[in-house]
């Protein structure tokens, strides 16, 4: 579905159209590309093209198309149309307040895609009880492909973007104090883990303290002939929360396992968790489609 969004307070967003990296060794922090001046005044003329209206009723899910995630931006935010009723799941730093637009209130984001960046402008609608949100808060979101759409910058400029229909937000918890015991957590060999076509990831033990939840894998790929570098986005989700590692390195040797260990914010040690481990290359481009593995740690 098409919209076109008339919005004066777009200024708050179009600030820059480009993304910068993320830092591995910042867990969990948006990037710093703040602008150094921000406009102060509001443009005098608008364009006179109307916003069309809103749709009354929510798109219903494709089931036959199912869920994406940040491992398939590329494609969703190119033809975001060909993915309306789809779910989709990704970091998003929010980039304005609150807003309403006809009766819905909206904020609107910036989507994290390949590369450790975060570009292509989405709507997040809040359907129901409505968070608030800090401009450049980073956050999860879940939701449901509205389609494409538009609005204007302060130049007139169109600028496309992604409707999603907010189902689920999450918080960082490197921004949170989560209150945790220490903990070693260890699992039977063969008891943990996930696989994909060659590539297979196994959790062999979870170590919880007060600062940091260590996360210790092995890792093969039977189809490697060579050593190579495979560069995983690996987040975990535990109750309201998401805790994140971008471009972690993992050694991929013919015929080894191989061994690593993967700091993250903290966590709580008797909740259940969901990890989610999407390997690239090293130029961005998705290798194996995600790999996700359910942690049982409640009681």
């Amino acid at each position: 579905m098409k919209r076109t969004l008339l919005i004066i307070i777009i200024l708050v967003i179009c600030f820059s159209l480009a993304a910068c990296g993320i830092s591995d060794t910042t867990l969990g922090e948006p990037p710093d590309n703040t602008p150094t001046e921000q406009p102060t005044e509001q443009p005098t003329e608008q364009p006179t093209e109307q916003p069309t209206e809103q749709p009354t009723e929510q798109p219903t899910a494709n089931t036959e198309m199912g869920a994406y995630s940040f491992a398939h931006a590329p494609a969703v935010f190119a033809d975001p149309d060909a993915f309306a009723g789809s779910e989709y799941g990704s970091p998003f730093m929010i980039v304005s307040e609150l807003q309403q637009l006809d009766g819905i209130s909206v904020y609107y984001a910036e989507a994290y895609t390949n590369g450790g960046q975060f570009e292509s402008y989405t709507v997040l609608e809040f359907p129901g009880e409505v968070p608030v949100l800090a401009n450049r808060e980073l956050v999860y979101v879940r939701g449901t492909i509205g389609g494409a759409g538009s609005l204007y910058d302060d130049a007139g400029n169109t600028v496309e973007l992604l409707w999603l229909t907010v189902t689920q937000l999450e918080r960082d918890a490197a921004e949170t104090q989560i209150p945790t015991q220490d903990n070693i957590i260890s699992f039977d060999e063969g008891a943990l883990g996930a696989a994909n076509d060659t590539l297979s990831i196994e959790i062999f033990s979870l170590d919880f303290s007060q600062d940091t939840l260590m996360l210790n894998t092995k890792t093969t790929d039977t189809s490697v002939k060579a050593f190579t570098t495979y560069y995983f986005d690996i987040i975990i989700h535990q109750d309201g929360y998401f805790a994140w590692y971008h471009d972690c390195n993992f050694w991929i040797y013919p015929d080894i396992t191989g061994y690593d260990n993967v700091p993250f914010p903290a966590l709580d040690s008797t909740k259940d968790m969901t990890i989610e481990l999407v390997p690239y290359t090293e130029s961005g481009e998705l290798i194996y489609e995600p790999l996700e593995i359910e942690v049982k740690l409640g009681e």
